[in-house]
């Protein structure tokens, strides 16, 4: 399909091209559909020209041979893209398994090497700078593991529950991502965390006996982006589930420092 339009006039077509041209009186455009392989519209070329276009149909042979070439390379651009997004996904995923089979299958008693192991990995994985093992002490919660070299975060730093901002509607299993902490105006990202330029954050409630008892959590800094958010979500939450069952299963009650669960009395 060609089209032609005189632009002088037409306010409605091509904003950016009518300013450019605001002290002409005439002014023609000359466009060129741009069709995928399937016949789909995937762009359009054209000439402008300030008068007339005095050899039209030289320009509609050289428009149309161009269109053809740019046709071929955007649709090659496309395909090499996709192929390349579809490895990078793919080997994301292979690794992924790979590292949470590995964490999965570590033995160990000692919860601050397993927990430990969870933040180096995490990460690495997600590509982001710090992890964070936060558990509630009384009223408070605490830093009780640090994973990263963040001035202003080290282990047993405590803040108020009110400064939290953990939400209480998160789902068992289910994890809380901010991609841009700019969009959400700060909501459930603590106070200080912003201060330091958090710009995203992963966090994941740790649930032990249906009560949560801590919070497993990876966080970017600057203009720093989760890659593919749906994906990381998704291993992220295998991630938590797999460090809450292995606390549960070993019924690990010592984190280091402080009390993660009370051992029960029990009386015969």
């Amino acid at each position: 399909m060609i089209f032609e339009k005189n632009l002088v006039g037409d306010e409605s077509f091509f904003q950016p091209l009518i300013e450019a041209l605001h002290e002409k009186t005439s002014a023609m455009y000359l466009g060129y559909l741009i069709r995928s392989n399937v016949g789909t519209v995937i762009g359009v070329i054209g000439m402008v020209v300030e008068d007339k276009f005095k050899h039209k149909f030289k320009n509609l042979k050289l428009i149309d041979v161009i269109a053809d070439q740019l046709s071929q390379e955007l649709i090659q651009f496309k395909n090499e893209n996709l192929i390349s997004q579809t490895l990078n996904t793919a080997s994301f995923v292979k690794h992924s398994l790979a590292e949470l089979f590995r964490l999965l299958s570590t033995k160990s008693n000692d919860l601050t090497t397993i927990c430990r192991n969870y933040l180096q990995t995490g990460t690495k994985l997600f590509g982001l700078p710090l992890g964070l093992i936060t558990t509630q002490i009384g009223e408070n919660w605490e830093y009780s593991l640090v994973e990263g070299d963040v001035h202003g975060i080290y282990e047993g730093k405590r803040f108020s529950k009110e400064e939290s901002k953990f939400s209480t509607q998160t789902i068992v299993g289910s994890a809380n991502l901010l991609n841009d902490i700019r969009e959400t105006s700060g909501q459930n990202v603590r106070e200080h965390l912003l201060e330091l330029g958090v710009s995203c954050l992963m966090e994941f409630p740790l649930t032990v006996h249906n009560q949560t008892i801590g919070v497993l959590g990876f966080y970017g800094f600057k203009d720093q982006k989760i890659d593919s958010i749906e994906l990381s979500q998704r291993v992220f939450e295998l991630m938590g589930i797999g460090l809450s069952n292995t606390i549960e299963k070993h019924n690990i009650d010592l984190l280091s420092k402080i009390v993660f669960l009370e051992k029960e009395n029990l009386t015969f």
